[in-house]
């Protein structure tokens, strides 16, 4: 589980970039840190404490938000230079890794809050938003309340703070990279989408005559599967005014203005995949190899008359890379 006081951290950073400029947020709280860390309530900026005061569970889930964000975010570039480190330089310009990181928290946000309607953890979510309905189809098959997924990027944008569709904005006449990382906020409330069943079975010696159902947003490892493919195609933008004579921004892509910081000295020490992921990722210093003997479960059997599964103790060799 990440820090609580990195996770803060990095809720504050993104609030201080997307709604800084024009959400309103005090240009002081990145300063705020440590008190809000020692609180419960302090992890709400000061425009949404009204809120947090109504939705006792709202703090806890902007945490899960964001520690979901980072948990894949790190798993989805661990293999590379910038394996998703989390710091205040990274939010000092708008690189592809600032882009990244502020799309993979806009989508935890949605993905988190419209499970946590789903889940009856928001007095403010409105239940007629979601249809119930039953039909038949050699079972009865009730469908009950599902997840809200217009609840969901409805507070992800309020907590953002960015800036009202309605409401037209001169864009050239806003910081780029206000404008920049607001797009790469929107593409990340947009790329959580998809709905699956999840059903249990109920009648009379397991028979599923009866079936409930929900529609469930699927797993946030679709969502973010996308993002990172759109890491390496991200869309460089120098002016407002260029982009918006030529050619709009493009919706389904990451946007950036400076070019990434160079990652290399942070890669010490860094485990690597095999040769040839070691070669880049250690930017040419080199790698060390060391064989480690591991233990696993093995030979694994079920005893009908226990009803246990009962496993044998496997032992196998694996080289671990290190950059040096």
């Amino acid at each position: 589980m990440l820090a609580r006081h990195m996770i803060v951290l990095l809720f504050l950073l993104l609030l201080n970039w997307i709604g800084g400029k024009y959400g309103g947020l005090e240009s002081t709280i990145l300063s705020s840190v440590r008190n809000l860390v020692a609180t419960r309530n302090g992890s709400c900026p000061k425009r949404l404490r009204n809120l947090c005061a109504r939705e006792v569970n709202l703090t806890d889930v902007l945490e899960e938000a964001i520690s979901l964000s980072l948990e894949h975010c790190q798993d989805h570039f661990r293999y590379t230079r910038w394996n998703c480190t989390i710091n205040h330089r990274l939010f000092q310009i708008v690189s592809r890794e600032t882009a990244m990181v502020t799309a993979f928290v806009a989508a935890s946000l949605v993905q988190t809050l419209t499970r946590a309607c789903g889940n009856e953890r928001f007095s403010v979510c409105r239940k007629s938003l979601s249809e119930n309905f039953t039909y038949f189809d050699k079972q009865l098959v009730v469908h009950s309340q599902s997840d809200d997924l217009h609840f969901g990027r409805r507070m992800a944008h309020r907590i953002l703070g960015l800036p009202r569709r309605k409401r037209k904005v001169n864009k050239t006449k806003r910081p780029l990279e206000d404008v920049l990382m607001a797009h790469n906020a929107q593409l990340g409330l947009q790329v959580v989408a998809e709905f699956e069943d999840s059903c249990q079975c109920h009648g009379v010696s397991g028979s599923c005559s009866i079936k409930s159902c929900k529609r469930r947003l699927v797993q946030f490892e679709k969502p973010a599967k996308f993002l990172r493919e759109r890491y390496p195609i991200a869309a460089r933008v120098e002016s407002l005014e260029e982009s918006s004579k030529k050619k709009k921004m493009p919706r389904r892509r990451l946007v950036y203005a400076a070019a990434s910081p160079n990652f290399c000295k942070l890669t010490h020490g860094r485990e690597c995949s095999g040769e040839m992921n070691c070669s880049t990722l250690c930017c040419g210093r080199g790698f060390l190899t060391r064989d480690v003997r591991i233990s696993k479960r093995c030979k694994c059997k079920m005893f009908p008359s226990c009803c246990n599964l009962k496993c044998e103790t496997c032992f196998l060799t694996k080289t671990i890379y290190t950059c040096k």
